[in-house]
């Protein structure tokens, strides 16, 4: 039998067999290919909760942190790490948020988070309200805002920074109304500025919030007028914080960063850390570390997404506005905030940002 003779018979074999196997193993072919899959999206939840709990040990957030205990707020993650892979989010539901409450029981005071304008703070209340199950985010601008209703959690809060504003009260003034552990959101002060004057913007023509990106003259005509003092408020804000309000009651308990928050790899283990700290005060029924992934991407990425500016350009500095920038953060971290390792860390990698990145025009 020639070698054609041969193949022929095994190619009229395979197809016999095949369409044997289709009528036989059909539907056990297809429910093993489910199992296959159901073991592999199983096999990737395993590697993200391992890595956030490696995360959460190397934090110590499991434990409570002694007073002027500095941790290394930044760590590299493992290129290996699954949650590098923005695909894996795809399995993500709208809406997903796996496992929380309907609401919350707590009864004790809120956390501030103070947070310069601009700086991520309603993304920040919208996560809060979403681990919490719908509840647990004030705000105040003038009064109470909300912030000593039943359940709330954290209150946001500008603080030093009160201009059109309504006056109110210093944090330190109203200390038996607060917890006296708050958590700091910080941003590059790069992209806190643009995105301080586009709410601006937006709010000063009717346009509804985060919805469009302000004519590039009139950010020109902002930041020329405006730059210095708004970037020494955004300095002032920090020190103030570090100095006024936590040498006289306050103790901040953790800072967290912007940059990190939106970020795909340490975006969700932000969060984990942060409803550590509000269940180290008494919050309970929040979302589970299961759960979180998904909820992060709900409400940091698929939501931002829908009311995102549409940007037609990059905001621009001067180039003594960007040696404005990088003097103002080196001054910060080598005088008034050199004892804070955190804060320098942060300061350190906003300089790295801004020489390597910022546009100048």
């Amino acid at each position: 039998m020639n070698n054609n003779s041969t193949m022929q018979i095994n190619t009229n074999s395979r197809s016999t067999c095949n369409k044997a196997c289709i009528k036989r193993y059909g539907f056990r072919g297809i429910v093993f290919l489910f199992s296959l899959l159901v073991l592999y999206r199983s096999y990737q939840i395993i590697i993200v909760l391992q890595s956030i709990a490696d995360e959460s040990k190397n934090n110590n957030i499991t434990e409570q942190p002694k007073k002027g205990d500095e941790r290394k707020l930044r760590k590299t993650s493992s290129n290996n790490n699954i949650l590098h892979n923005n695909n894996w989010y795809d399995h993500c539901k709208e809406g997903d948020k796996t496992a929380m409450t309907e609401n919350n029981n707590y009864s004790g005071k809120p956390l501030w988070i103070p947070a310069y304008p601009g700086s991520g703070s309603e993304m920040m209340r919208s996560v809060v309200r979403a681990v919490t199950g719908g509840q647990g985010a004030g705000e105040i601008y003038g009064g109470d805002g909300g912030c000593h209703e039943s359940g709330v959690v954290t209150c946001k809060t500008h603080w030093p920074y009160t201009r059109g504003m309504k006056t109110i009260k210093e944090p330190i003034e109203m200390k038996d109304q607060f917890h006296s552990r708050y958590v700091l959101l910080v941003r590059n002060p790069m992209n806190a500025l643009p995105s301080h004057f586009n709410y601006k913007f937006e709010d000063q023509s009717g346009l509804k919030s985060h919805t469009e990106q302000a004519p590039e003259q009139r950010w020109i005509q902002w930041r020329d007028k405006k730059f210095q003092r708004e970037l020494n408020d955004w300095k002032d804000h920090l020190v103030q914080w570090k100095k006024k309000a936590s040498n006289n009651y306050y103790e901040r308990s953790m800072i967290l960063v912007y940059e990190d928050l939106i970020d795909y790899t340490k975006g969700p283990k932000e969060i984990i850390r942060l409803t550590a700290e509000m269940k180290r005060v008494g919050v309970t029924g929040m979302t589970p570390a299961i759960g979180i992934p998904c909820l992060w991407y709900d409400v940091v990425k698929r939501k931002k997404k829908e009311t995102k500016r549409a940007h037609s350009y990059v905001p621009g500095y001067t180039e003594e506005q960007k040696n404005a920038f990088l003097q103002t953060l080196r001054d910060l971290k080598d005088n008034e905030l050199s004892d804070d390792s955190q804060i320098v860390t942060i300061l350190d990698n906003y300089i790295q940002d801004i020489q390597q990145n910022i546009r100048v025009s």
